[in-house]
């Protein structure tokens, strides 16, 4: 996935991560029963989150990744895909982080440079942030 292979680089270089991924379940991709009797099943995020925080652990990055518990956030689902970056930018996105959204559909994003933005999304984050590592 390039968008995970440009996380990794980040990282690489010392910048800190934190991903917050949506919880699969909500699409019925994976049930939570299946979850339960089935533990060898992982939804691709799930397995996403698996692989960051194992390069995180294998060479000392400065990654978390987590699923987003929606329920504790107070929402169904996340839609957006962004990306917040050096205290201004905002990424807006319609793009899947996915190696096919990336490299086969034609999908949207937008980047904007305005600390007053960057503030509103990173309130949301961090309370999303924060209701979903609680309960991790």
């Amino acid at each position: 996935n390039p968008l995970i292979n440009e996380v990794l680089a980040a990282a690489r270089r010392g910048v800190k991560i934190r991903v917050l991924l949506n919880d699969e379940s909500v699409f019925g991709k994976i049930s939570v029963a299946d979850k339960v009797f089935t533990s060898s099943k992982k939804t691709t995020n799930e397995k996403t989150v698996d692989y960051l925080n194992a390069a995180a652990h294998n060479e000392k990055l400065n990654i978390v990744a987590v699923i987003a518990d929606i329920s504790a956030m107070g929402v169904n689902y996340i839609h957006n895909k962004g990306a917040l970056s050096d205290g201004y930018k905002v990424l807006i996105s319609s793009i899947n982080w996915n190696q096919n959204s990336v490299e086969l559909n034609r999908e949207t994003a937008l980047l904007i440079a305005s600390t007053d933005i960057f503030r509103h999304y990173e309130a949301l984050f961090e309370s999303d942030w924060e209701n979903s590592i609680e309960r991790r």
